[in-house]
């Protein structure tokens, strides 16, 4: 039978995950809150880290930045005394007072991590999405091409191809013959490609399309 984690039990659960996160020695927390040493450290090793860490997950941006920064603050903090005392030739007291707070940083730096890694990941996803609906809607947007036949669609590419260069002076009157079907891709920006087709039968009801388009990706 698994073993209940007295921390997680405990009715200030809370205000000791906070006393934790903050920075407080665990061996101050035990005494505080009356809960053994190797209680509190399984809690933060195999409870609190990976609280936090889905917290970061479902909680505001604005809140979870917050939280990094503060865990970093107290490392920053914890690095910066133990430095000062070390080049002030203190090396006793700087020895002490990593070792009292080295627990404490251990755990706060892995916390730290973890809720990096985690943003990380979330934003890594945000972009593929981002990037599937930019792609989505391009596609879409190419499929409406289909009801124009080989006339209007190199026209409407060389109007493209206007409006990308800017060029005012150039007047678009005519088809020209030496039309690049790849340079659509350029033009509208998708690796999408037009293939020409061989000249299709008449079919008496109008003229069909001779390209087809094809998605690269």
């Amino acid at each position: 039978m698994a073993q209940i984690c007295k921390v997680c039990s405990h009715p200030d659960r809370l205000r000791i995950d906070q006393a934790i996160v903050s920075g407080t020695s665990l061996k101050e927390i035990s005494r505080r809150f009356n809960v053994t040493y190797d209680s509190l450290y399984r809690h933060a090793q195999d409870h609190l880290t990976r609280q936090l860490t889905k917290a970061w997950q479902i909680k505001s941006l604005h809140a979870d930045n917050k939280l990094i920064d503060k865990i970093d603050s107290i490392i920053s903090r914890a690095e910066d005394i133990f430095q000062r005392n070390y080049d002030a030739g203190k090396d006793s007291v700087a020895l002490k007072a990593i070792a009292e707070v080295r627990t404490t940083i251990e755990l706060l730096s892995k916390i730290s991590y973890q809720a990096h890694q985690a943003k990380m990941a979330e934003q890594e996803l945000l972009m593929q999405q981002e990037k599937q609906q930019s792609s989505d809607d391009s596609w879409s947007y190419i499929e409406a091409l289909h009801v124009l036949n080989d006339a209007e669609l190199n026209l409407f590419i060389q109007l493209l191809r206007k409006i990308k260069t800017g060029n005012k002076n150039s007047v678009i009157r005519k088809t020209p013959s030496d039309f690049r079907f790849n340079e659509f891709s350029d033009l509208v920006g998708t690796d999408d490609r037009l293939i020409k087709e061989s000249p299709p039968e008449p079919t008496g009801i109008g003229e069909k399309r001779g390209f087809k388009i094809v998605r690269t990706k």
